[in-house]
């Protein structure tokens, strides 16, 4: 038997008869050609069974968003090597802002998909030329609405924040070279990775730090409320500003009833240049929400650039990863409200034209193509309908159809079909 080749497999049509037919041909393994597409489509391709969840995440986040005035737009992402997908959502978005005649500040949201071709999608929302600190906190509203849509509470879920001058302005204020900054948040970001030995080791060894600056930057790390962070004693303007920031939207949060958690070694500082959150699902510590300021992200050139911009952004894989593991995925079954068939191919015509009526009514209809009665109850159990539709030769020549009633309560009866809608 001929090997399968890379050639080979792309070169397959799609289709089980034109499957067949090709690997007949070319003397292929049917078996190895579907266990070569799985691999390399499992995560392209969602069934009907899959999509209902994502077409439901979707619908929650449009409802959220509406709720907060929040409008939809669509963007095509700039395909770019050197920018992050997130710089290239920025981009794409300034683009629209810059051309909008709409009164700031844009309250704008979109499902925006990834450039790799995954099929995974972001949920991103942005306030551009908002208020400092009402505009972090609205995002933050938006965010734990929809957590609490779909039941998530501070026992599942810990919101994180910090503010991006923090760390840069302790760091500037002990010395650190400006050459070593980025090392210097590196080193942070590992701090709950390493002992406290060697985070003391990399500080000391690396970036010359002395034990008193040492014991500073422990602290700020170590910082759990407020108060702990105006009792650092850092010679810094920025700093000052970032507590008070950092204070200011705590106390508006803390007003609408959610709890977060002050954390100064997020990822991300670099990135955003003012407040920064992250959500994390508690049991495996994994992040699915990110979002902040990010001004300094947005293109210098371009005119947006005097405008603040704050959002959130989470894929929605990681958020079904996260709703499977804590067992909050809705049970979404399928349903139908009328099943219609015939039990004579002769009188299938008459079916139609009862499925049309129907469903011209408003009505949800899937029209049956057994017409046996046995499979078409079946069938219709299999589909989640509430009633089923029967073209019979006896009841017809009355002009009269059989309707079944399976819920609430199972029962069966003979009428018109312009009954069928009072009954």
């Amino acid at each position: 038997m001929a090997s399968i080749s890379n050639h080979n497999l792309e070169n397959c049509p799609s289709g089980s008869l034109a499957d067949d037919q090709f690997c007949n041909e070319h003397h292929l393994d049917t078996t190895s050609i579907i266990k070569k597409r799985g691999t390399e489509s499992s995560n392209k391709n969602l069934p009907p069974h899959e999509m209902v969840y994502r077409e439901w995440l979707f619908g929650l986040w449009n409802t959220i968003s509406a709720k907060h005035n929040f409008r939809k737009y669509d963007i095509s992402i700039i395909d770019n090597d050197q920018l992050s997908n997130e710089k290239c959502i920025v981009q794409s978005l300034a683009e629209l802002a810059i051309a909008s005649t709409e009164t700031v500040p844009l309250k704008w949201f979109g499902e925006v998909s990834k450039r790799d071709g995954s099929k995974i999608y972001q949920w991103n929302a942005d306030i551009i030329g908002g208020a400092d600190v009402k505009s972090e906190v609205e995002i933050l509203s938006l965010i734990i609405s929809f957590f609490e849509s779909i039941k998530l509470s501070p026992r599942d879920v810990d919101i994180k924040f910090s503010h991006g001058g923090l760390l840069t302005s302790l760091f500037d204020a002990i010395g650190i070279d400006i050459a070593n900054i980025d090392r210097a948040f590196n080193i942070v970001d590992q701090f709950e990775k390493l002992t406290p030995q060697q985070f003391k080791h990399l500080l000391c060894t690396e970036l010359k730090i002395n034990n008193d600056d040492y014991g500073i930057i422990v602290d700020a790390i170590n910082a759990k409320s407020i108060s702990d962070l105006f009792n650092i004693n850092i010679n810094s303007t920025l700093w000052q500003a970032s507590v008070k920031n950092i204070s200011d939207i705590y106390e508006l949060v803390d007003a609408y009833g959610y709890q977060m958690t002050i954390d100064c070694k997020l990822i991300g500082h670099r990135y955003c240049d003012g407040i920064i959150f992250q959500a994390f699902h508690k049991p495996s510590y994994t992040t699915f929400i990110r979002g902040g300021r990010y001004h300094q992200a947005i293109p210098h050139h371009t005119p947006l650039r005097k405008f603040t911009a704050v959002g959130c952004w989470f894929e929605d894989q990681a958020m079904m990863d996260v709703l499977k593991q804590l067992d909050k995925l809705p049970h979404l079954d399928r349903h139908v409200e009328y099943c219609v068939a015939s039990l004579d191919q002769s009188l299938y015509p008459q079916a139609t034209r009862i499925a049309k009526f129907l469903r011209n009514s408003q009505k949800n209809v899937d029209l049956c193509f057994e017409l046996s009665m046995e499979n078409i109850i079946k069938y219709a159990n299999e589909i989640g309908a509430s009633n089923i539709v029967m073209v019979s030769s006896q009841e017809w020549e009355r002009g009269k159809i059989i309707l079944k009633c399976l819920t609430p309560v199972s029962k069966q009866i003979v009428c018109t079909i312009a009954d069928i809608l009072d009954i």
